[in-house]
C-alpha cells in the first residue's frame, strides 16, 4: 500500500494583503502619520501584545512538524487610494499606484502586521508633467513617496 505524502500548507505569496470594503472605511478615520504636498499616510493603531496573546490552554497538536507552517507576523495590510480628481489620466493613476507599492516593497520590515492607508491628496501640476507617464512624474512620485515614509519613520 502506497503512503502519500502530506503537502504542507503554503505560505501567502505576497508579504502584504489588499483591503477593501469596512477596512479601508475604518483607515480613513485612522491617524494621520506623516503628510506631504501630494501625499497622506494613514495607520490603524497597532495592537498592544497583551491582546495577541492566548489565554486558554495550549491545543494539542497531532501534526508533524515538517508539515507545519505558522505565519509568525501577520501580514501587513495596504490600501491605496488615487481619485480621479487628482490624476485625470489612469496611465497617471497606474502610475502612482505603482509607485506606492514599490515603496511599500521597499519598507516591508518596518510595517509588518499593521494596516495602512497611502492617499493621495492633491494633483500634480500638468504643466510640470505633460506626460502621463514621464520618467520625470516617476522620479517625482517617488521621492515625496520617500519623503513620506521617511517622516512616518521618524514619528
Amino acid at each position: 500500500m502506497p503512503t502519500t505524502a502530506r503537502t504542507p500548507p503554503r505560505l501567502p505569496s505576497s508579504p502584504w494583503v489588499a483591503l477593501g470594503g469596512d477596512a479601508l472605511k475604518a483607515l480613513l478615520s485612522a491617524p494621520t502619520l506623516a503628510k506631504t504636498a501630494h501625499f497622506v499616510l494613514q495607520a490603524a493603531p497597532q495592537r498592544p501584545v497583551s491582546q495577541e496573546l492566548p489565554t486558554e490552554a495550549a491545543p494539542d497538536r497531532t501534526e508533524s512538524v515538517d508539515t507545519c507552517v505558522y505565519v509568525l507576523t501577520p501580514p501587513l495590510g495596504f490600501a491605496l487610494v488615487v481619485p480621479k480628481r487628482h490624476a485625470k489620466r489612469a496611465a497617471t493613476r497606474n502610475l502612482v499606484k505603482r509607485q506606492m507599492r514599490d515603496a511599500l516593497r521597499r519598507r516591508l520590515d518596518g510595517w509588518a502586521g499593521r494596516q495602512m492607508l497611502i492617499r493621495q491628496r492633491g494633483p500634480f501640476d500638468r504643466k510640470l508633467f505633460p506626460s502621463a507617464a514621464s520618467d520625470a512624474l516617476r522620479a517625482a512620485v517617488r521621492a515625496e513617496l520617500d519623503l513620506l515614509f521617511a517622516q512616518a519613520a521618524a514619528r
